[in-house]
């Protein structure tokens, strides 16, 4: 049977655990969260020993299958995971996963884990076996657009609910990363006692937690605030935040603005063009300063440098990252000011 991550829990309290169940897919938290499940799972079926081997060690398929055979020493089930990594396990490890799937051996459960796998081993047939007869788990990316409704399911299974606005402001500050989105949550709840969050609530209470907040500070420079632009990035680089994430927030909102401007110039009026790009009412006022201040030209600037900035960051050209954002925050706040940028 193949399930959906979020069936999964459910399907394992009505159904109990399966002898044998693979959990993979490119989405490294709903992966995690699974396996986790059947761990649980496995442990309130008995399983109070668990053995754990890894395919890029290069199993010896024979001496596993001993170990699979054998009894336990300490408790009478046990839960044996196999990390298959790419599932790269050749036709040795086929024929022992596939005679797994048909007929486990003794009590035990197993727990296959499994990075992404390719179409060809998902028609290869051990996993067609363990489709059968066991349980198959594909954690598959979410969509962007789908992203806010996960938030509010989560939020609902913690007996909390989230307005469609706020979830979607989060959705959009993650850009499509569950990890970030399940942190935001879990601040949210410890720092929100509100029965149903809004907006406001989140800005407040997650996105704003930190004593400088690199959101914040692109905000103040679209505000046109070059004083607090500059305290606020300078506490960023103090606290010792990854350039990498400050610096794929600023290539993002430039190339924003920049479409904004395009639109603009082609005779959109500025309201359709903020719901167009999705501003949100807490940054309309600073979104419509900076499209004063900043033409085609100096968007197109802009751009440039970000080109640099990101080269930069990745390694690919010599340069002091955090010297050339301080520049391009400054010009996204007074753009008239003509600062030389830093070599």
């Amino acid at each position: 049977m193949r399930l959906r991550p979020e069936q999964l829990p459910a399907h394992l309290q009505r159904r109990g655990l399966p002898a044998i169940c693979l959990i993979g897919g490119e989405e490294p938290l709903q992966r995690g969260e699974c396996a986790d499940a059947v761990r649980r799972a496995a442990r309130a079926a008995g399983a109070e020993e668990r053995l754990s081997y890894d395919a890029a060690g290069k199993i010896d398929w024979q001496v596993l299958a001993q170990s699979c055979a054998s009894l336990s020493l300490f408790a009478s089930r046990r839960l044996i995971e196999i990390d298959l990594h790419e599932c790269r396990v050749g036709q040795e490890g086929g024929a022992f996963i596939g005679a797994l799937a048909e007929q486990p051996a003794g009590d035990d459960f197993y727990l296959l884990l499994a990075e992404k796998p390719e179409r060809a081993v998902q028609e290869s047939k051990w996993f067609r076996a363990i489709e059968q007869r066991g349980v198959v788990v594909l954690a598959q990316q979410i969509p962007p657009p789908q992203l806010p409704g996960w938030i509010a399911q989560r939020l609902a299974a913690r007996d909390r609910c989230i307005t469609a606005a706020a979830a979607e402001l989060i959705a959009d500050r993650v850009e499509g990363n569950l990890l970030a989105a399940a942190q935001e949550v879990e601040k949210l709840l410890l720092l929100s006692a509100a029965p149903e969050i809004d907006e406001a609530e989140v800005a407040a209470a997650v996105l704003d937690s930190a004593r400088y907040d690199m959101y914040a500070t692109v905000d103040q420079a679209l505000a046109g605030d070059p004083v607090r632009t500059i305290r606020m990035v300078r506490g960023l680089r103090g606290e010792g935040l990854d350039p990498l994430l400050l610096s794929w927030l600023i290539n993002r909102e430039l190339r924003t603005l920049a479409a904004m401007r395009v639109a603009l110039d082609a005779g959109l009026s500025l309201a359709d063009t903020l719901a167009k790009h999705k501003v949100w009412s807490t940054r309309k006022a600073a979104s419509t300063a900076a499209l004063k201040r900043h033409d085609a030209a100096t968007c197109i600037h802009l751009l440039r440098a970000s080109y640099r900035l990101d080269r930069i960051v990745k390694g690919v050209e010599v340069g002091d990252a955090w010297d050339l954002m301080e520049w391009m925050l400054l010009e996204v706040a007074v753009p008239a000011a003509k600062i030389p940028q830093p070599a």
